[in-house]
């Protein structure tokens, strides 16, 4: 069989799997391309949030802002079919421009490399009044050469009740 005969993309766990560069990549949500030019609701938005899986996390940062757009709506007691304010939907329409971005994130599926003299694990963590996340790096080192690898990767809006800075980065480390 040739390679030519092979999908070049496979779906694994919900992400798309580049078999010849052995890349993991986030699929872009279908239902993004729909919500242009129609009227942007809680709704819509809530669909286009979960419409993203992915399991790694390397998309947190990307999907940070349609949430924090989610969260102002509920501020805002706005329905769920009813349009959002100008200043948010502005803000998600610029958001949506920036998508098709998302698709060409990728990061490669092996963490070792084949041979390692040494490893060791980062994990960062980082708070604010409005969100905070956490992610993890295998660090690998062989014949001097390091190859950095992302592991995993969370965020998580704050609490709509507000929190202090120093109780969101003890949430962090959870």
């Amino acid at each position: 069989m040739t390679l030519r005969k092979i999908k070049i993309k496979q779906m694994v766990l919900g992400l798309s799997w580049d078999v010849i560069s052995d890349e993991l990549s986030c699929k872009l949500p279908s239902n993004i391309d729909c919500t242009q030019g129609k009227p942007v609701t809680k709704r819509v938005l809530l669909s286009v949030i979960n419409s993203v899986y992915d399991p790694i996390g390397f998309t947190a940062p990307a999907l940070l802002l349609p949430k924090l757009l989610m969260q102002e709506a509920w501020r805002g007691k706005i329905g769920w079919d009813e349009v959002l304010p100008v200043e948010l939907e502005h803000k998600y329409r610029l958001w949506e421009r920036t998508m098709h971005f998302m698709s060409k994130c990728a990061i490669s599926r092996r963490l070792f490399a084949e041979n390692y003299d040494d490893f060791t694990v980062h994990i960062f963590t980082d708070a604010s009044a409005y969100a905070y996340a956490a992610c993890a790096f295998l660090r690998c080192e062989f014949k001097g050469q390091v190859t950095v690898k992302l592991m995993a990767a969370k965020a998580r809006l704050a609490p709509m009740k507000k929190s202090t800075i120093p109780r969101l980065e003890l949430l962090e480390q959870l």
